[in-house]
């Protein structure tokens, strides 16, 4: 018992910084338990979980596993439509943090009504177990499409405008998702990207976050800066900034900071310049590199003031319009970061 709550709490700690790492992983790592036992545990509770039940919904598959708990495909009967149900693990329902970040993002989900985001349906608690409903999207996340290697650079430029928008809805009912990632961005067949998991969702002006400030709340590869040092009170340009590393992901296949552990990367976050897309693959556009560029500044301020206004960058882009205007600016931020000398 001792060394399994010893597990769960090195669990609990990656899960804070971002990092999904499975029970079965930490107790190997710790030699508590060989490969073949752990697959025997998986297998029991893989049954268990076939047991789950929602008055109103028949859960039809699992779909997946998280840190946090399962999520299943489901049919509410009442509506007679498929929907997705996520399951808070049994094992975290007994932390509080846990269940107000599960709680918050069904709560911020249902704040927002936009085609680019997940939405929300109801948040129940049934005996011990808390399930969110939540639209069910035919389609995989960007993560699984990104294992396949960099996208052509109009797709990722769609994906990122799509993604965009939802940050500028986001934006106007003062909310920061604080955890802009292709793991939290699925893709229909119809090519409609849809941004989902707002469990680190806050109001910008709300102080009684879920985490106080000096405490690193993210996904490292894809952290801005300011949220590397800790800072509290975060608004709409640290989600553009995780969604320019996630356009460069797109773009070259790739995160720009790579290192052996999560310290290293939030250190290259907040001091190493990134590598033009171009480095890796040698046919993105100028224009693009410079939306890049701008997106990934260091300083907040430096960047597109709103998600709106970077909206707007890329539907010109799209449409072939201000490409001038949009060198013109990235050439404006460089100039403004070179030392003076004389």
């Amino acid at each position: 018992r001792e060394q399994l709550h010893g597990a769960l709490r090195v669990q609990a700690v990656a899960l804070m910084h971002g990092n999904k790492v499975r029970l079965g992983e930490v107790l190997q790592e710790q030699e508590l338990l060989d490969r073949e036992q752990v697959a025997e545990i998986l297998q029991l509770q893989a049954k268990k979980d076939d047991e789950v039940s929602l008055p109103g919904y028949e859960i039809l598959a699992k779909l997946g596993q998280g840190g946090m708990g399962a999520v299943y495909r489901a049919r509410q009967v009442s509506m007679d439509r498929l929907v997705a149900v996520k399951v808070l693990s049994p094992k975290l329902v007994k932390d509080k943090s846990f269940v107000q970040r599960f709680l918050t993002e069904a709560r911020n989900s249902a704040k927002l009504n936009h085609p680019n985001v997940i939405r929300g349906i109801d948040v129940v608690q049934h005996g011990q177990h808390f399930f969110y409903v939540m639209e069910y999207v035919d389609g995989e996340s960007l993560r699984s499409i990104l294992e396949a290697g960099p996208l052509p650079e109009d797709k990722a430029i769609d994906v990122t405008l799509q993604i965009a928008g939802a940050l500028q809805h986001a934006e106007e009912r003062r909310l920061v998702h604080r955890d802009i990632k292709p793991d939290n961005i699925l893709v229909n067949e119809e090519d409609v990207a849809k941004l989902c998991d707002l469990g680190l969702s806050k109001h910008a002006e709300n102080r009684a976050a879920l985490t106080d400030a000096g405490t690193v709340i993210g996904t490292p590869d894809y952290m801005s800066p300011e949220q590397a040092r800790g800072e509290k009170n975060l608004d709409i340009r640290t989600d553009l900034y995780s969604l320019g590393i996630t356009l460069y992901h797109m773009l070259t296949g790739t995160v720009p900071f790579r290192a052996k552990n999560p310290i290293e990367v939030l250190r290259m976050h907040l001091q190493n310049e990134p590598a033009s897309p171009r480095e890796h693959v040698s046919d993105v556009s100028d224009e693009v590199c410079a939306i890049v560029s701008r997106l990934l500044e260091k300083k907040a301020n430096d960047r597109y003031a709103s998600a709106a206004e970077l909206v707007k960058v890329l539907k010109d882009l799209k449409a072939g319009r201000d490409r001038a205007r949009i060198l013109a600016q990235a050439q404006e931020a460089a100039a403004a970061r070179r030392p003076r000398t004389g």
